[in-house]
């Protein structure tokens, strides 16, 4: 008999998935990688384009790496079995 399980009564361990919550957590994930990639994609042209061409650079700053599809991933990805 184990000394520190001694007198402790073991539980069966139950794992459930919430499917919504993964489904949830699988599409933030996703956001977060479509995000980051077009924020490494504008950064990287706005340094190319600093010295080439500044008013381009100025351009390109104003840019957001936040698509407006990127609202649409809660309505069309369904991660179920």
């Amino acid at each position: 008999m184990n000394p520190l399980r001694s007198g402790i009564r073991s539980l069966p361990v139950r794992f459930t998935i919430n499917s919504g919550v993964v489904n949830a957590e699988s599409i933030r994930l996703i956001a977060t990688v479509v995000i980051f990639y077009n924020a490494t994609l504008l950064s990287q042209l706005y340094e190319h384009y600093r010295a080439l061409d500044p008013e381009k650079a100025k351009e390109i700053a104003r840019l957001s790496p936040v698509p407006g599809s990127i609202y649409h991933l809660l309505e069309n990805m369904n991660f179920t079995g």
